[in-house]
């Protein structure tokens, strides 16, 4: 089974996105979506999920490991979500006063 993962590149941008094949030089995905930070009313943050991609297939995304900065586990709640929005399916706002977690298509 797939790893999701977060993947910080060297353009600053964060992508989670199930790892799929690692060799020494490439890192496979699949699904990948942008992270981004959202405003949510006029005190709040959350983090939005955006497509890494407008136009590309998200399947078999080769990443270069020349561009990678570091690869992370991706925090339990952000999975869900990540997991969960793939799967069209709606999860419960948990109230554990972490960032909320938006999947925008």
């Amino acid at each position: 089974m797939a790893q999701v993962k977060v993947i910080k590149l060297a353009s600053g941008l964060e992508v989670i996105a199930k790892v799929i094949q690692e060799t020494a030089t490439e890192l496979v995905v699949d699904s990948p979506l942008a992270m981004q930070a959202m405003r949510e009313g006029s005190t709040g943050i959350s983090i939005g999920l955006v497509p890494f991609s407008w136009g590309g297939v998200p399947k078999n995304v080769v990443l270069s490991k020349l561009h990678i900065l570091c690869v992370m586990d991706a925090e339990s709640q952000l999975e869900s979500q990540y997991l969960a929005g793939l799967a069209g399916i709606a999860l419960p706002e948990t109230g554990t006063g972490k960032p909320k977690l938006t999947l925008v298509e």
